[in-house]
């Protein structure tokens, strides 16, 4: 865990010296995914929100999905599962969302035990968020 870790940490310093919008938003996701293994929240949420960031600043709505979700993950181990499980069901409904999402949406339930059937009603509510509105609140926090 630790050489990938400073494998992606080399690799997004490369790609922000070349200038490369979507290695630097997908590391910076990655990133975040290896701090919230580590319960390292307020390194995740900046990794998230760097992610974010480039994504949309460059038309790269499936990475935006992506860190919406684990911000949702966030989120739901920092302080609020029902929240979180909200913002990873709105994420989810997304017309971005796609097979590495959810690949993606399952190892987490799983590292967190959670079995989707047992949370399917909490993710459903996802569909009364708006969609930007939680991209806006992730950028802005």
């Amino acid at each position: 865990l630790e050489l990938s870790y400073k494998y992606n940490q080399q690799a997004l310093l490369m790609g922000q010296q070349l200038h490369l919008p979507k290695l630097i938003a997908s590391l910076s996701i990655n990133l975040s995914i290896f701090e919230i293994a580590v319960s390292n929240f307020e390194a995740a949420h900046a990794h998230l929100r760097d992610g974010a960031q480039a994504a949309q600043k460059n038309g790269l709505t499936p990475i935006v999905v992506a860190a919406v979700m684990f911000y949702g993950f966030l989120v739901m181990l920092r302080d609020d599962r029902t929240r979180g499980l909200t913002i990873i069901g709105a994420a989810r409904q997304h017309s971005a969302f796609n097979v590495d999402h959810e690949q993606n949406m399952l190892q987490m339930m799983e590292r967190q035990q959670l079995e989707l059937g047992m949370i399917e009603s909490e993710l459903a509510q996802g569909q009364i968020l708006e969609f930007d509105q939680l991209v806006k609140e992730l950028l802005e926090t």
